[in-house]
Parts: C-alpha cells; sequence; structure tokens
C-alpha cells in the first residue's frame, strides 16, 4: 500500500478520533488542530520511505508531542500537568461505535450558547473533517466567512470554558437536533448533485459513516435510528437516480428493479426499532414516507394518500420550505394540480423570499405543465433551471421545459 493511500485511509478512518482526544486532552480546540496538521505534514514526509504498522496510533503520538511542544514554548516556567501528561490512548480502529472523546466533540459543536450555522460549521470541519472550502459551498458563503465564523465559535468555546466531556443523557435530547442536521447536511451536499462524481459520492460515504457510528453509540435514541434509516433508503435508489444521458429521474419514475433491496430491508429494520421506542420524530417520519414509496416493490402502487397524511404530520412539527414542497407534490397526486399550486402559491405569499428557492419553481413548473398553463410552466421552469446547483436536475428540468406543448 502507498504511503499516501495509508496516510488518506488513516485521516478518513481515525482522524476525527485524534482529533477528538488531542482536544479533550489539551482542553484547546486551535492547538489540538495545528498539532494534528503539523502530524500529517511529517507523515506525508516519514511515511514515503515506511508506513508504520499502526498508523492512527502513530498520527496521534507524534501530534501529541508537538502540542506538548507548543505548551512549553508558551510558558517554560509552568510544569505541564499531571492530565496532559498521561500515557497514550489505546485506539481501536475496529470499533464501529464512535469514542467518548468523538461523542464529546460532537455534543461541544452542538452546544445552545453557539449558533445554529456556528455548530454545523464546526461539526462538518472538526467531526467530519471536512475543508473549509467544502463547508463554504454547502452553506452558499465564501471561505473566508467561514473561517471566521469558525474562530469566533472556538473562541467562544475556549472564553467560556465549554466542557470537552459528554455531557449527561439527560440533555441528549436537546443537543442531538443539530448534529442529525449537520449530518444531513453532509449527505445533502452529494445529493443536491447526484451525478458530480467522487467528491460526491465521498459525501454521501461520510454522511453514513457518521450516521452509523452515531446509531452504533447511541442505539436508544430513535431519532438517530430515524435519520440511519432515512439514507439507507435514500442510498438504496442510488442506481436508479440517472438517465442514460446523465439525467435525474423523479423517485416516483424510477426503474424498482434498480433498487437495493438489501438497503430498503436495513431501512425498515432500523425504523421498527425506533417505533418500538414510542418517540416519533421528523426523521422518523421522513424514513417512513420513504418506506411507503417501496412499496412499489411489492405492488407497483405508491400510497399518496398516506403519504400525504404523514406530510400533514411532518409540517405539524417543522415549517421548513423543503417538507411544504414535498406535501404539495404529494397533495397534487391525492387531490390534483391546482390544489399543489394553491397550496404552494399560499406559502409564496406568506413567505417571500421563497422567491428565489429553486425547489418551489420546479414544484409550481410540474404543476402548470399537469394545468396545461404552458407559458406559466415554461417561465417557471427556466426560473428553476437558473437555480439549479446540480447538473443532473439541471438537464431533467430543460427536458421538461423542452417537452411542453400548448
Amino acid at each position: 500500500m502507498s504511503d499516501t493511500k495509508t496516510l488518506d485511509e488513516a485521516w478518513r478512518r481515525d482522524g476525527s478520533r485524534v482529533l477528538a482526544v488531542l482536544a479533550r486532552r489539551l482542553g484547546d480546540l486551535d492547538l489540538a488542530e495545528e498539532a494534528l496538521a503539523e502530524a500529517l505534514g511529517v507523515a506525508a514526509d516519514r511515511w514515503r520511505q515506511a508506513p508504520p504498522d499502526h498508523p492512527t496510533a502513530w498520527l496521534f503520538r507524534v501530534a501529541y508531542h508537538k502540542a506538548l511542544d507548543r505548551l512549553r514554548q508558551r510558558d517554560r516556567e509552568t510544569p505541564l500537568s499531571e492530565e496532559i501528561m498521561v500515557t497514550q490512548p489505546d485506539f481501536d480502529s475496529n470499533s464501529a461505535t464512535l469514542s467518548d472523546a468523538e461523542l464529546g466533540l460532537y455534543f461541544l459543536c452542538a452546544h445552545p450558547s453557539l449558533s445554529p450555522d456556528s455548530q454545523a460549521m464546526l461539526m462538518l470541519r472538526l467531526c467530519a473533517g471536512l475543508p473549509t472550502e467544502r463547508i463554504a459551498k454547502a452553506f452558499v458563503v465564501d471561505t473566508d466567512a467561514v473561517t471566521r465564523r469558525l474562530t469566533r465559535a472556538k473562541t467562544k468555546i475556549k472564553a467560556a470554558k465549554l466542557p470537552f466531556a459528554t455531557p449527561p443523557t439527560s440533555i441528549w435530547s436537546e443537543r442531538l437536533p443539530p448534529i442529525l442536521a449537520t449530518i444531513e447536511i453532509i449527505y445533502d451536499q452529494h445529493y443536491a448533485d447526484i451525478g458530480g462524481g467522487t467528491e460526491a459520492e465521498a459525501l454521501a460515504r461520510e454522511a453514513q459513516d457518521l450516521a452509523t457510528a452515531l446509531a452504533a453509540t447511541l442505539n436508544d435514541q430513535p431519532e438517530v435510528l430515524g435519520l440511519l434509516a432515512l439514507i439507507q433508503f435514500t442510498e438504496s435508489r442510488r442506481a436508479a437516480r440517472l438517465d442514460k444521458d446523465g439525467a435525474m429521474i423523479p423517485l416516483s419514475e424510477q426503474a424498482i428493479d434498480l433498487w437495493d433491496r438489501t438497503r430498503i430491508a436495513k431501512g425498515a429494520a432500523l425504523l421498527e426499532r425506533a417505533a418500538q421506542m414510542k418517540a416519533p420524530g421528523p426523521y422518523q417520519i421522513r424514513a417512513t414516507i420513504h418506506a411507503l414509496h417501496a412499496r412499489r416493490l411489492e405492488d407497483g402502487t405508491i400510497p399518496w394518500a398516506d403519504i400525504l397524511e404523514l406530510y400533514n404530520a411532518l409540517l405539524g412539527l417543522t415549517q421548513s420550505p423543503q417538507v411544504r414542497v414535498n406535501r404539495a407534490v404529494a397533495l397534487a397526486n391525492v387531490e390534483g394540480p391546482e390544489a399543489a399550486l394553491r397550496d404552494v402559491d399560499i406559502a409564496l405569499s406568506e413567505t417571500p423570499k421563497l422567491a428565489t428557492w429553486q425547489p418551489l419553481h420546479a414544484a409550481r413548473a410540474a404543476f402548470l405543465a399537469r394545468l396545461g398553463r404552458v407559458d406559466e410552466a415554461k417561465a417557471a421552469y427556466q426560473r428553476a433551471i437558473e437555480g439549479c446547483h446540480g447538473s443532473a436536475e439541471r438537464r431533467y428540468l430543460i427536458r421538461c421545459a423542452a417537452g411542453l406543448t400548448a
């Protein structure tokens, strides 16, 4: 195995674990990041000759000593505390669960004193290891803005002396939502451009790995299981998402023989475990909607009325634009496109900022096309096409617009 591949695999598999242990032991996120970056630089040079037998432990040991050197330089008169000068932890790379230090880092990033954007950016950077450029793309801002936000958040953590330890289970419920939302952001970055190639697929794997590790660690938290079930159902349709020209294929039109039944079964099993806990939440409801779509494998039909009922329940829990638009699609298949168009137009009048939201215009275009209002549909499709970030959806919408006839 090449030195580069060994280093990449060690970083991808255990980078967040090394960082979490460093940060907890040092009590300083910046110092932990700087030391690990130095260790990676040393590894890139030294591993050319021969990769170590235990690369993760090697990275930790070198990073830890780099951090100690920095601490000694800061204050040559004060000896390092016994809490810092302890033996190296045992890194078990085969463990499917998160270490206590990793879990503590997740919860630290999700501390309620931090803004939602800061929480998400910290987790993307520290727990998922995404570069600032990729985070900037996810939030549609420039890289400097992300750097400033991360710096302010870490400064706040340090100034407030927020704990690196895993909090008591009594407060997990308030900290879990931003953690789950961040994992979904990672996955959505892949899903936004399903034809995006290896980078997009790497993000999907990262989200799956994070969700799987979190579910293995917090297997008594139903919403964690719900998120993993949602990802399993969505991933089950990967092979059916694109046509031969690279255009997106809507879920209701996909070839079900291309769906991965094993993943669907895994998603269903996760949902069943979550349901036994009798604490329904948004991720469980959304995963159940995907499970209902999977019924096409049984009788070829989609239970739109049941799906609409679930979206009604979901709308009672969250007023997100995505839920509103997805509910409108279900409504169009139950009560017709006129009712659905009326619903999204009401949403637009109530929330003017949705005028720049691409999915709303894509949905409006489809409803207008079904109603035979061709000129309006063309205009809506054009707005949706202009707002596309993914090539696959753009190809699909262009084809839909081109197929309109008076």
